[in-house]
């Protein structure tokens, strides 16, 4: 468990896919003219600055598998309020799904995503629908302890190790995933 190692706040999970489209309310391709598609799981994982960068503005999280939530210009663009069906074209079988938008979220305070569309599930249905169902995550973000005190080089380069053996495992059984690690000092 590699929240366990000392020096980790926490380590989280991180499912995602950047050919996830979004399809309006008035039946139209929401982006898709070169910016991505973003899907990823639902996931309050500090950003480095220690601020979280989903922030729900309307309704809340994704709980379940026919459940999603969108990012504020994704859901004004498609023209959709919480309680809405959504529909989603996916990168893989099923190639089109319907889900209900329980949350609006804010994405890094307000920052723009540059035309690119944002869509969040549960990890469990975000596995489901993006990676064959299986109990992987495209990437692991690890928060380091600290606060406003630096960690030991020691330290660091033991966590380091540890996360590069974890992702080398990964990769073994899981060849046919891409798997990144990001580590982030909690503020």
């Amino acid at each position: 468990d590699l929240a366990g190692v000392d020096g980790v706040d926490r380590a989280d999970g991180v499912v995602s896919n950047q050919s996830v489209f979004v399809i309006g309310a008035e039946g139209r391709l929401v982006g898709g003219t070169g910016a991505p598609g973003i899907a990823t799981n639902w996931t309050d994982a500090p950003a480095e600055d220690g601020s979280n960068p989903l922030q729900v503005v309307d309704g809340r999280e994704p709980r379940a598998a026919d459940e999603v939530v969108l990012e504020t210009k994704t859901a004004d663009r498609a023209e959709y309020e919480v309680g809405d069906r959504v529909t989603l074209v996916m990168p893989d079988d099923p190639p089109q799904i319907n889900a209900t938008l329980v949350g609006i979220t804010d994405f890094g305070n307000g920052n723009s995503l540059l035309g690119a569309t944002l869509t969040l599930f549960d990890t469990q249905t975000g596995q489901d629908l993006l990676l064959d169902g299986e109990d992987v995550f495209n990437s692991i973000a690890v928060t380091a302890e600290g606060g406003e005190e630096k960690q030991d080089d020691s330290v660091s380069f033991a966590m380091a190790i540890v996360l590069i053996m974890i992702i080398y495992m990964m990769v073994l059984m899981y060849g046919n995933h891409t798997l990144t690690a990001v580590i982030e000092e909690k503020s």
